[in-house]
């Protein structure tokens, strides 16, 4: 209604020279509508008067009105009318009959207007009505809808407005009733007048509105209840008393009164009159209080409880001065009590505040305050001023457990203190501190960085309202601090800032977690200068250090090591930015730059140097140095940029850019270094280019040259929105050189296009040994479909670099499609090889005459593969694989008639079946069944001799890059963390249930048994053991039954052996054992009673002391150790093979006569052996397995003697 006030207005000043005229209307955009326009509309505000009719009649009518700011139109109002008399206009009354609008629609709040802020003049002026020029008196004031559109209370509504107003001679009296349309039962009466001739002011104020009504819903109070407020009150202001009440569903909530009553005081003074001046003050109270519990949210209620009580009395003196007397709030938790004085002109003579916030019960009380819910177990306030003190000032703020949301606060404490200066304005000065202790962030990455606990110190003054300096203003933590000391002027004009800053941090480390990777080292950082951020200037300079920084960047870690230093100058006025000084000095890293940018001309230099490129690349080795110059001319950039590594290497590049897109581009470069990175390019790599625009489309064509004749070259047109032509032709010779079986020249060339978002490929390379592939198709980037197909052939032996010490032989085909989105559940087609070989060296094994198929498809790869072992058997794999993580898989293996041996001291076969089931990538299992048959072992040939040591690890220093290289195709270098790849669940069942010979330095044993593998490839867990079926121990010609003998799995299937032979004579007991890995068995002599291990030897031997023994028996007992060395028992070795026996023995019997003895399986379950002795005695054994556990044994000599027995076994 303001603006349509002040439109009426208007109109009445411009109807007043034209009364007399007989127009009375006005083309839309006329004179009057252009001129209201112009004189209505400012910043930010843009008036638009539309279907002006009777501007100069007692009828005046608008048919709209807008009202808009930068964002659009706030404000209509339509169907605005005005019926006035203008008779009554020129005996100075502005007397209307009518003033109505049909409709104001208020579809936001408008944009606020930045404005200088201007502080209000201390001095208080007595209320008293603005005396305006005329005299106004409305009669009816009608608005028929008011649209409150929800953006503007957060609720949308519709009213209504009618009313009366007059203001003439010094006098108020209004009447305004205000209806919600939609709730007619929601209302506001006011009922307002005033006189500045006897100071009477009445007030009546009624406001209704039912449950879910305007205020309720907009206040947020809970449940939206029926809300009723009423003010009322009558007298004059020095004697005036204000009733108020707040009502909700028909109960108080809070009730009161407002009191203003005038006070005399005698100022003192004389003029010289028999009178005594007295000066008129008016002294103020109000005291209100209720239960505002219903009317608060749940949460916020045990903080006011049953009630809350605000009680606060003062006065107000003509000539400005002000006091507070008495302030009391009070609620259940709340305690807030102060005083006030202020003298004339608004210097404060006193001030007093104390509060406490203290929970009902106890524990904490949640704050009635915005935002998340914020409880609090105690709070304290004490402020005092007190100008006959000096002006002195003190403030102090605790807190206890302050909790909310993402934080936690154990204890909290601010204080400061100071003098406030008033005698020539508003000058305040201090000393500041503070400290929050046991914070708690509720985030494991920020409590690091941030720590438990935080301390504020400094110095402050404001000497008047345009400047605040601050000294050593110090926020610190466990091992960080910032510290702040400086002047800003102009808070209210250019905020100019002059001073310094520091910044220490003693530990990175404690960021890692919020940077999210390991960070160290120490920093220390100084910056000093000035400047004005509103306009942009500055004058500054920047000094840090840092030491042993880590920024968990394997590639960055090497260049920021030791010690760095910075520095730095840079400033910026009318004329440019300048950077005069930048300095980087590094153990690693150094650098330069100066730089001198203006809109027209500038330039810049920069220099950079690494002392060893190895930090970076651990292949290559030398500095490098990168160095650049740059210019601008008018709207034209230009510059060289030169780099300097290695060897030989070098690299240029030149160019011009233009503000109009204009460009030109070269480069020339060389590296000597290949041969680091790929060992058969030896030679210098050259690579040329040149790429120019004008503005709309690029056209580059580059080069690169290699050793023997190699090259590529890559040309074509690149257009601003994208389209691009490229061709590309490459051609790498003497292929021999990585692939030495397949010698000649691959070369590839092809074409790629682009047209909108579609990007369309051509291409095909060619080889020797039937080399050959082509790939064609397209990609759409907008949709990010693709219909791709590839074909061809290729060597498989080209993969060899890439798994050696294995290796791979063969042709693989393949026939391929990608279409959809790219991804592995796009791609299908088949791949398949015929013919191939694998060689595994650390097996050792090769597989040969692979045939294999891999069908992909919906993201899935079915494969089928066969081959032959070199040494005999088959293997066979079929199943399917997820291309996609984790890679489930359903594989299942088939072994024929393996033949496993390494062709020195292993033989066996194996037959079985595997199956592999779950994720490749972790969590799947293996599983299956191996039968092995005939196994041989010669632990003379395994590891060389007994008790021998394994080569130790060899550190290599200074080794060659050829030898390294050599160690690491034959798998003798480990990379890896020694965790093995993923964890595979393993259910392993290897039977070799007899038949498991052990022969070597005087040992022949048959074993049997079977061995469960469980647990995972990471923590495997073997169970079973092969345990003796039959054995002797032959040394010096005297044969020792073996007692005990076993082979068991350990750890990651370290096989480990443990076999025993007694003799006892009358002397005692000596035992023979053999025991440890299977690669190095270690043997150890005992003897019981315990006796020198010489002594227990001898008396194995030949039952006699040590001390006693002949030289030819010493003689006999170094033989024996050599047999035991596996120097030994070659000769009967290649007798029992050339005969065919599993058994061969010559030696003598427990009677010393010499004797002779063979075995030999005749069947898979039946063993027979016969001895024969220098006296002519034959003794036939005949072993027949029932089953696994049951053994039946059978005994006949010359002599007619027989024995038969069953033996039972079982392995626990």
């Amino acid at each position: 209604m303001r603006f349509l006030t002040v439109l009426i207005l208007a109109l009445t000043l411009f109807s007043a020279p034209l009364a007399a005229q007989d127009t009375d209307s006005e083309e839309p955009g006329g004179f009057i509508v252009n001129l209201l326009e112009k004189a209505l509309s400012g910043d930010n505000r843009y008036i638009q008067v539309t279907g002006l009719e009777g501007a100069l009649s007692s009828h005046a009518r608008v048919k709209q009105i807008t009202i808009a700011d930068d964002d659009g139109v706030w404000l209509t109002i339509n169907d605005a009318e005005l019926e006035w008399s203008r008779l009554a206009l020129l005996r100075r009354r502005f007397s209307v009959e009518t003033l109505t609008a049909g409709e104001i629609v208020v579809a936001r709040a408008p944009t606020p207007i930045e404005q200088d802020p201007e502080l209000p003049t201390p001095e208080a002026e007595p209320f008293s009505l603005p005396e305006l020029p005329v005299a106004v008196n409305i009669d009816k004031l009608e608005v028929g809808r008011l649209e409150l559109a929800e953006p503007v209370m957060g609720i949308a509504a519709e009213l209504s407005i009618d009313g009366t107003l007059s203001l003439a001679d010094g006098t108020l009296d209004s009447s305004l009733e205000i209806t919600r349309l939609d709730r007619p039962s929601d209302r506001i009466d006011l009922k307002a007048g005033y006189s500045n001739e006897n100071s009477h002011l009445s007030l009546d104020l009624d406001v209704q509105e039912d449950a879910g009504g305007l205020m309720s819903e907009m206040l947020k109070i809970p449940d939206a209840p029926a809300l009723a407020l009423t003010a009322k009150g009558e007298g004059p202001l020095d004697d005036f008393t204000a009733d108020i009440a707040l009502a909700s569903d028909g109960e108080d909530r809070l009730s009161g009164q407002v009191q203003l009553k005038a006070l005399s005081d005698d100022d003192g003074t004389d003029d010289g009159s028999d009178a005594t001046a007295e000066r008129q003050s008016i002294g103020f109270a109000a005291l209100l209080s209720g239960d505002l519990r219903p009317l608060m949210a749940p949460e916020y209620r045990e903080f006011f409880g049953s009630e809350t009580r605000l009680d606060v009395a003062g006065r107000s003196d003509g000539g400005g001065a002000m006091s507070i007397s008495r302030l009391d709030l009070r609620s259940q938790a709340l305690e807030l009590a102060g005083t006030l004085d202020v003298a004339e002109g608004g210097r404060i003579r006193s001030a007093r505040l104390d509060g406490a916030i203290t929970p009902p019960a106890g524990d904490n009380v949640v704050l009635p305050i915005s935002g998340p819910p914020t409880s609090i177990e105690g709070a304290r306030l004490a402020l005092r001023l007190d100008e006959d003190a000096g002006g002195a000032w003190r403030l102090r703020l605790d807190l206890d457990r302050l909790a909310r949301p993402g934080l936690e606060l154990a204890h909290g404490e601010i204080g400061a203190d100071g003098v406030l200066d008033q005698s020539s304005g508003f000058s305040i000065k201090g000393t500041i501190d503070g400290a929050l202790t046991g914070l708690d962030l509720k985030d494991d990455a920020l409590n690091a960085a941030v720590g438990k606990d935080i301390t504020l110190a400094g110095r402050f003054e404001r000497p008047d309202a345009e400047s605040l300096k601050l000294e050593d203003i110090t926020v610190s933590g466990a091992d960080y601090a910032a510290r702040i000391s400086g002047l800003i002027d102009g808070l209210g004009s250019g905020f100019h800032m002059i001073g310094n800053a520091e910044i220490t941090a003693r530990d990175l480390g404690r960021f890692s977690k919020l940077a999210g990777r390991p960070l160290g080292g120490s920093v220390t950082a100084r910056l000093s200068g000035d400047g004005t951020p509103l306009g942009g200037f500055f004058d500054v300079t920047l000094d840090a250090s840092a030491e042993n920084l880590k920024s968990g960047i394997a590639q960055l870690d090497p260049l920021i090591a030791g010690k760095s230093e910075l520095s730095a100058a840079a400033a910026r006025d009318e004329n440019g930015l300048r950077l005069s000084r930048f300095t980087l000095d590094g153990r690693a890293l150094s650098a330069e730059a100066t730089a001198d940018l203006k809109t027209r001309d500038s330039t810049a230099t920069f220099t950079a140097r690494l002392d060893d490129l190895g930090r970076v690349v651990s292949q290559l080795s030398g500095p490098v140095t990168i160095s650049g110059d740059l210019a601008k001319k008018e709207a034209t950039w230009s510059g060289t940029v030169n780099a300097q590594g290695p060897g030989e290497s070098t690299a240029t590049l030149t160019g011009r850019y233009g503000e109009d897109g204009t460009a030109d581009v070269d480069f020339d470069a060389a590296f000597s270094e290949a041969h680091r990175f790929i060992p058969e390019i030896r030679g210098i790599v050259k690579a040329k280019g040149h790429a120019e625009s004008d503005g709309s489309l690029w056209r580059i064509a580059t080069r690169l040259d290699g050793p023997a004749g190699s090259f590529a070259d890559l040309t074509g047109l690149i257009e601003n929105d994208g389209d691009a032509d490229l061709q590309f032709n490459a051609s790498l010779a003497r292929i021999e050189r990585f692939v030495p079986d397949f010698p000649g020249t691959v070369t590839a060339k092809g074409a790629a296009t682009r047209s909108g978002s579609v990007w369309a490929v051509d291409a095909n390379a060619t080889g020797p040994a039937a080399i050959s592939t082509s790939l064609s198709g397209t990609l759409d980037e907008s949709t990010m479909q693709a219909d791709m197909r590839a074909d061809g052939q290729l060597q498989l032996a080209a993969a060899n670099r890439f798994m050696t010490p294995n290796s791979v032989q063969g042709l693989a085909r393949f026939n391929l499609a990608l279409r959809g989105k790219p991804g592995l559940e796009a791609l299908s087609g088949t791949v398949s090889t015929s013919g191939a070989s694998l060689a595994l060296p650390s097996v050792p094994t090769a597989l040969t005459g692979i045939d294999a198929t891999v069908q992909l498809a919906s993201g899935r790869a079915q494969v089928t593969a066969g081959g032959t072992l070199r040494d005999g058997g088959t293997i066979r794999v079929s199943g399917p694989i997820a291309l996609t993580p984790p890679m489930d898989a359903n594989l299942t293996a088939q072994l024929n008639d393996l033949v496993i041996t390494d062709h020195v001291s292993i033989e066996s076969s194996a037959n079985g079946q595997l199956a592999f089931r779950g994720p490749l990538l972790g969590g799947g299992t293996l599983s299956g069944v191996i039968d092995f048959g005939e196994t041989n072992i010669n632990i003379a040939a395994l590891s060389g001799a007994v008790g021998a040591a394994p080569i130790p690890n060899i550190r290599h220093i200074g080794e060659p890059a050829a030898a390294r290289r050599t160690r690491d195709f034959a798998g003798l270098i480990s990379s890896g963390n020694g965790e093995g790849g993923p964890a595979i669940g393993l259910d392993l069942q290897l039977n070799a249930h007899r038949r498991v010979f052990v022969r070597g330095r005087g040992l022949q044993a048959e074993l049997g048994g079977a061995v469960h593998v469980g647990g995972t490839t990471r923590n495997v867990v073997p169970s079973g053991q092969i345990e003796l079926l039959r054995g002797t121990f032959d040394i010096l010609g005297r044969r020792l039954a073996l007692d005990h003998g076993l082979i068991t799995m350990q750890g990651q299937l370290q096989p480990v052996m443990d076999f025993a032979a007694s003799s006892s004579t009358s002397e005692g007991t000596a035992t023979l054992q053999i025991s440890g890995p299977l690669d190095a068995p270690k043997i150890e002599v005992t003897s019981d009673p315990e006796r020198p291990s010489e002594e227990a030897l001898a008396m194995l031997l030949f039952g006699e002391d040590f001390t006693s023994l002949s030289p030819i028996r010493i003689a006999q007992i170094a033989s024996s150790l050599s047999t035991l060395s596996g120097k030994g028992g070659g000769f009967m070795t290649r007798l029992r093979e050339g005969l065919g026996l599993d058994s061969l023995d010559i030696g003598t019997d427990a009677s010393g006569s010499g004797q002779l003895g063979v075995g030999n399986y005749i069947s898979d379950n039946i063993y027979t052996d016969v001895s024969v002795n220098a006296r002519g005695e034959t003794e036939l054994n005949l072993n027949l397995d029932l089953t696994e556990s049951l053994t039946a044994k059978g005994t006949a000599d010359n002599a007619g003697e027989t024995s038969l027995g069953l033996f039972y076994e079982r392995d626990y």
